[in-house]
């Protein structure tokens, strides 16, 4: 099954939009990668982990779907980063620099 097919049929089997997929995916990665390396949200790398691969999922959107407006496809591309890394960023920033809301 190819990424594109495999995230249609997440779509589909959770009845998740794709906006609301990409909040999801963004925030459970950024807690499984800090449980994965065992270092704290407060930390840059499980940040750079999801920022990476929302990077290479849009690279793959944009590589295998051709929109007829180029500016509407990568407006769409840059709406999905930031629907991606909203959370696991207001999570980094929070846990830096106000750490005792997590206690």
């Amino acid at each position: 099954m190819e990424w594109v097919q495999l995230k249609e049929f997440v779509e589909f089997a959770t009845g998740f939009s794709r906006d609301s997929l990409h909040v999801i995916v963004g925030v459970c990665l950024h807690f499984g990668l800090a449980a994965a390396f065992k270092i704290p949200l407060s930390r840059w790398l499980p940040w750079c982990g999801v920022f990476a691969f929302a990077i290479a999922n849009e690279l793959s959107d944009i590589i295998v779907e051709y929109w007829n407006l180029p500016a509407r496809q990568f407006g769409e591309a840059v709406k999905d980063i930031v629907l991606t890394m909203f959370i696991p960023t207001l999570i980094l920033l929070v846990a830096r620099y106000v750490p005792r809301l997590f206690y």
